[in-house]
């Protein structure tokens, strides 16, 4: 471990694109246990996301950013909660379909 961040690569999904079925954003599973990931939404619609592509978890509005920071769920007998090696982040339309914009998948790890 180190006081250090590092980014895992990011992930780039044009809202043109979405359906109403899970699709894969993230161009690879994460690589190594996340501390924080952030989800940004600049398309016109609000979007489900999914960490397994089937069980909906979180929405995110249309032009919102969520921030999910692991390290702020730790408990003093766990000094690190991190998003586990291997995650993927899944994306589906909820109403409508995107017609501009992008979503992103941007993370960080020690």
């Amino acid at each position: 471990m180190s006081n250090r961040l590092y980014p895992i690569p990011f992930s780039l999904f044009v809202a043109g694109a979405l359906t109403n079925a899970y699709q894969l954003i993230t161009t690879t599973p994460f690589q190594e246990p996340c501390n924080l990931i952030r989800i940004v939404n600049n398309s016109d619609v609000a979007i489900m996301l999914s960490y397994d592509g089937v069980t909906d978890h979180d929405v995110v509005m249309a032009d919102r950013t969520v921030t999910i920071n692991a390290q702020l769920n730790k408990r003093s007998t766990c000094p690190n909660t991190k998003f586990a090696r291997g995650t993927k982040v899944y994306i589906k339309y909820i109403l409508g379909a995107g017609k501009r914009g992008y979503i992103r998948v941007i993370g960080y790890y020690q």
